[in-house]
């Protein structure tokens, strides 16, 4: 289980969320952010948590 803590948490990895991921990061680089998707329409191997550090 994963028990860092993020600063923020981005539900939806579509083009909003990762644009406002990179959005966010380029503006305040130290924010420990995490990417969440359902991704119920891709295959298993992209199906995964994103987290930028």
């Amino acid at each position: 289980m994963n028990n860092k803590i993020y600063d923020v948490a981005i539900c939806g990895a579509g083009m909003a969320g990762l644009t406002l991921a990179r959005q966010l990061k380029q503006t305040m680089s130290d924010l420990a952010i995490v990417l969440l998707d359902n991704a119920s329409n891709r295959t298993a191997i992209q199906n995964k948590l994103y987290a930028f550090y």
